[in-house]
């Protein structure tokens, strides 16, 4: 376990020496770092949830866990990650656990150190798994942010634009209405930005790796070819109307239930949103969705 943990510190501090855009949330939720309330932070893949979190602990001594690391897939005994936090770092009472909904019963554990006052910020890519564990085991005890990719704003800083220079306002809103262009077009996850990734092949990658990894994988589907063709016809059709019968019709499933579940964990894994037909009468209520992609 020391190896394991000596990894994870050598990642830790390689991340550390980068350069990095600020959040918009981060002056927020740097206010929660002193309290002892659970810090969670959730979002997609890839959208800067760990740089965010390290963002937060950057002046602290805190342990870093990331439990996508295979090597703790079977763990059982969960004493011995905090004995080798402790031969690692000594005496720390802010812990970094990375995905931590890949740990059985992370909940579990997660309460039990925070009721013996470690400073806990915790970062996940599932919604449900998260929220629902989070209501039934820590109620009250926790604050939740929502990372998602660059906002426009943060894209801009992250090309150095400054909107607000208004020595030479025209010639700024060109710079901004050429970016725009180019954010609408590759959307804003931050290593295409900060490292100038060919953004096709990241992003398909990522799409596929989220796909197999936090869903087929996590809710053991049976027929992944059927469900990648669901989330590409979905991913094809952003921002139109749809409805779980006229889904099953077009992708030829046999169960609108089977539909319903597709959409339902692709939610979860943030590859998209639906959005429920507005309407003031509570009957239609539970109207025709429309869909939006992460």
């Amino acid at each position: 376990m020391r190896e394991l943990i000596l990894s994870h510190k050598y990642e830790r501090d390689q991340l550390l020496k980068g350069n990095y855009i600020p959040r918009t949330l981060l002056k927020e939720a740097k206010r929660s770092i002193g309290k002892n309330i659970i810090k969670v932070i959730v979002g997609p893949r890839r959208a800067g949830k760990s740089i965010f979190s390290l963002q937060l602990l950057q002046n602290s001594n805190f342990a870093y866990i990331n439990f996508d690391d295979e090597r703790l897939a079977d763990i059982k005994d969960y004493d011995l990650i905090m004995k080798g936090i402790k031969e690692v770092y000594g005496e720390t009472k802010y812990l970094l656990f990375d995905e931590i909904q890949n740990l059985n019963r992370w909940e579990l554990f997660v309460n039990r150190l925070s009721r013996r006052g470690y400073n806990l910020i915790i970062t996940g890519s599932n919604s449900r798994l998260l929220s629902k564990e989070l209501a039934t085991h820590i109620t009250g005890r926790y604050i939740e942010f929502h990372i998602y990719p660059f906002s426009f704003a943060e894209f801009l800083k992250a090309k150095k634009i400054d909107y607000r220079d208004a020595d030479s306002l025209k010639e700024i809103e060109g710079k901004v209405l050429n970016v725009l262009n180019d954010y609408l077009l590759i959307g804003g996850f931050p290593e295409v930005i900060i490292k100038s990734l060919e953004p096709k092949n990241y992003l398909t990658s990522l799409f596929e790796g989220v796909l197999f990894k936090d869903v087929v994988k996590r809710y053991n589907v049976r027929y992944a070819k059927s469900l990648y063709g669901h989330a590409l016809y979905l991913a094809s059709n952003f921002a139109c109307e749809f409805s779980f019968t006229k889904l099953k019709d077009i992708l030829v499933f046999k169960s609108v239930h089977t539909v319903q579940n597709y959409v339902k964990y692709l939610e979860e894994a943030f590859l998209f949103f639906s959005l429920t037909r507005f309407s003031y009468k509570l009957s239609r209520f539970r109207g025709i969705p429309q869909l939006g992609s992460g």
